[in-house]
């Protein structure tokens, strides 16, 4: 029988990864003179598949009740991103202070930046 969590997360993580990418995606049409950053961020965010900080977010906001059965994620989703945006703010920084070269794959922001990539599509 599969763990609590790993239940959580193979039903949480692909509707996390949904929403972050449409909340992402809908800042790029508030900024088209920022349109090649939003897309860079948007591709560099959207590389952790599993979004580990808005399923423990959502168990933190279901931690004084008895069950949780990932019905309501349509309802708190949004708050529940605020924890990831977090992360990758502070993920950048420190790409930057370590060098990094690399990130799940692919260069990390700032070396997409320096590189002047072609920006991903949202």
């Amino acid at each position: 029988m599969p763990s609590v969590l790993a239940e959580a997360f193979t039903h949480l993580s692909p509707q996390f990864a949904e929403r972050y990418r449409a909340l992402l995606c809908n800042e790029v049409a508030d900024s088209p003179e920022l349109d090649h950053l939003h897309q860079l961020y948007t591709e560099y965010a959207l590389r952790d598949l599993h979004l580990p900080r808005p399923v423990l977010a959502y168990f933190g906001y279901h931690a004084l009740t008895d069950s949780a059965d990932f019905t309501d994620v349509e309802r708190i989703g949004d708050g529940l991103l605020v924890p990831q945006l977090l992360r990758d703010v502070l993920a950048i920084r420190d790409d930057i202070v370590d060098e990094d070269l690399e990130k799940f794959g692919a260069p990390p922001l700032p070396v997409a930046l320096s590189a002047r990539t072609a920006p991903v599509p949202c």
